[in-house]
């Protein structure tokens, strides 16, 4: 009966779950030799969530900058009493650069929120908010010969974090509760 809990819990859990991203996606790859300037402008599109962008070489580079482009769209709607109209809106820029994060690597941490509406007052009816992700750029200057590749993931959600977590201490709970055989008697 136990056994059953478990496996019910841990396909809850499962089924609860948001999506987690599979593994990296490469955006961009390529070589280089001694001595060349490399630079690479391009776009990539990704839906809601969080990513990580990771830019690595298997050879040593100097001058190296990136960046990802992510542009927050919010347009406005106004409304004299005749029915909405567009009236204005603006496009922000967001642009984490690409960070070291270890030898030969770099990286940049993206949210892209999802698409909202949201009521205005007086004479503004309503705002729209959408995101267009990403834009990328980079460049560096190859000290030796080697390649790169720029590659994108999903981060998980905090939540499911918690709710991995939460499916592991039931799973291990069900398995600690679970009777063991007791001695054989002669």
């Amino acid at each position: 009966m136990r056994g059953l809990f478990a496996a019910a819990v841990i396909a809850a859990s499962v089924a609860a779950a948001p999506a987690i991203s599979a593994a990296p996606v490469v955006v961009t790859s390529g070589s280089f030799a001694s001595g060349d300037s490399i630079g690479q402008v391009g776009s990539y599109g990704v839906g809601p969530g969080r990513y990580r962008f990771t830019f690595a070489t298997d050879a040593p580079v100097d001058l190296f900058v990136g960046e990802v482009i992510n542009t927050r769209t919010t347009n406005i709607f106004c409304n004299e009493g005749s029915g909405p109209f567009y009236c204005g809106g603006d496009d922000v820029p967001l642009m984490p650069s690409l960070d070291p994060a270890g030898p030969g690597r770099w990286a940049a941490l993206i949210e892209v929120m999802p698409f909202t509406i949201t009521p205005g007052g007086g004479f503004i009816d309503r705002y729209e908010t959408s995101d267009s992700c990403c834009g990328y750029d980079f460049a560096f200057e190859a000290l030796g010969a080697g390649s790169y590749v720029l590659s994108v993931g999903g981060v998980p959600e905090p939540a499911s974090w918690a709710l991995m977590l939460a499916g592991f201490a039931a799973t291990g709970a069900a398995l600690r509760m679970r009777r063991r055989p007791g001695p054989a008697l002669a």
